[in-house]
């Protein structure tokens, strides 16, 4: 019997005997009750950024179930199952056939897969060896699986990543559909990336970081409204006063035609101070970047914008922060100030 196997029995075993008692399962000799175990560290993100959704941490949209969920309601990605064990049934054609033994399955298929055995911790845990984790996700028709092994100073979250994608066919046996890896190249400062990732699993590396970037700024010229969620602090000279943001962003971009990498953008329906006028703006791929303070030097008005779109990703975020007095013509008046803070998606 393999190391998967003897787990799988041992946890549906100890399961059996606490619903028996009416108490808990409790480890075994080894101190192994099916779970991911703690330890580790926290997730960094790369040399030149990204982000990798496994290691038991969350990317911007899988933001992972818990075991026993199946399913999306929607066209989003399915939820990593955080937490899952090896006795989790499996559904559709893959019923009374556990997640351990299909992991097994994948391991005779991809032989190479067999020392990557530990799943997908719950949250608050963390990996003990963070270099190698499988992945279970959410499916309503058998199971899907993403084996990860990293390499590089993986404590911190792992530089260089691959990935291997299965699922299940009509018999339950694994399908292999395939690898996405990105791995630094230090002597050039960049990410070699191939193949494709699925499910939202796998570091995102930005553009202008992979080693085949060319330069080029994307046409994103136009009007443009983009779903939005934060929070709002209106100028006031009192602290507190926070209140939830329920509108979408509207911005209109236009780009200077001789040299697209510059544009300015402005602003709609988001604050007095931040519509009025245009703000400078640098279009490096397809991301739009707006890093710029104005200010009033006849009294104290300060505005500072920090504004980022991927219109590839369909991600980005804004902040603003306002400084002022409430009357430029008192010179007793009082100072306030607001902040706003939202995350964007198409």
């Amino acid at each position: 019997m393999s190391k998967l196997s003897a787990l799988a029995l041992m946890m549906i075993l100890g399961a059996a005997s606490a619903a028996a008692c009416g108490g808990s399962s409790e480890k075994d000799s080894d101190g192994d009750d099916g779970t991911a175990p703690s330890g580790g560290s926290k997730h960094n993100d790369p040399p030149t950024g990204g982000n990798d959704n496994g290691s038991g941490g969350k990317s911007n949209d899988n933001t992972g179930g818990t075991a026993g969920e199946t399913g999306t309601e929607d066209d989003s990605p399915p939820k990593i199952l955080r937490g899952a064990d090896l006795g989790l049934p499996g559904t559709g054609a893959c019923e009374g056939i556990s997640l351990g033994e299909f992991i097994e399955r994948a391991h005779e298929l991809r032989p190479e897969l067999a020392d990557i055995e530990t799943l997908t911790p719950g949250s608050g845990e963390a990996l003990e060896d963070p270099g190698r984790e499988i992945i279970p996700l959410q499916s309503d028709d058998g199971f899907l699986l993403a084996f990860k092994r990293g390499d590089g100073d993986c404590p911190a979250g792992c530089i260089d990543t691959t990935y291997w994608y299965f699922e299940s066919d009509d018999e339950c046996q694994p399908v292999y559909l395939g690898e996405y890896a990105a791995i630094y190249d230090s002597e050039n400062k960049c990410y070699e990336v191939e193949g494709e990732r699925r499910w939202d699993v796998g570091r995102t590396v930005p553009t202008t970081s992979r080693c085949d970037y060319e330069p080029y700024a994307a046409d994103v010229s136009g009007s443009h409204e983009v779903s939005a969620e934060g929070s709002i602090v209106p100028c006031s000279t009192e602290s507190g006063g926070e209140e939830a943001w329920e509108e979408a962003l509207e911005f209109v971009v236009e780009q200077d035609p001789s040299d697209p990498t510059k544009a300015e953008v402005s602003f709609k329906n988001v604050h007095p101070k931040v519509d009025a006028g245009s703000w400078p703006s640098t279009v490096e791929a397809d991301t739009l970047t707006v890093d710029y303070e104005r200010s009033k030097s006849s009294c104290i008005d300060n505005v500072a914008v920090n504004f980022s779109y991927d219109f590839a990703e369909g991600k980005g975020r804004f902040t603003a922060d306002i400084a002022g007095v409430t009357d430029c013509s008192d010179p007793g008046s009082e100072l306030c100030k607001g902040h706003i803070s939202l995350t964007l998606k198409n």
